[in-house]
């Protein structure tokens, strides 16, 4: 059975290239893994849209999509974190849960891809 991996990326401030880092973060996954992980990605999971993107700062917004993304930070058994991950409060916090919850930490470097 496939482990189930979440993807941490930066979201805020990165919007204009979310779903191409996305993509590049399951790339990187099925090229280095071959077929080892099943990923759980925030963009597919919460099926954020347009709207929702240029809108997500505000902070009921931000509390709702940080809860679902923690969700299944615990129920997934790994986490890959994305570059620029470390200036991203989502990110330290979704790797703080992980740790926590002693999960594989991944780390994707840039270029990586």
């Amino acid at each position: 059975m496939k482990k189930k991996i979440y993807i941490s990326l930066p979201i805020a401030f990165h919007e204009d290239t979310v779903y191409q880092r996305n993509q590049e973060a399951k790339d990187y996954l099925f090229n280095k893994f071959s077929n080892r992980y099943k990923w759980v990605s925030p963009i597919d999971n919460n099926h954020i849209d347009e709207e929702d993107l240029a809108n997500h700062l505000q902070i009921g917004k931000t509390a709702y999509y940080m809860g679902r993304d923690i969700e299944q930070v615990i129920l997934c058994d790994a986490i890959l974190m994305c570059p620029g991950w470390e200036n991203s409060k989502g990110c330290q916090c979704e790797k703080f849960v992980a740790e926590m919850y002693g999960k594989e930490v991944l780390i994707m470097n840039k270029g990586d891809a």
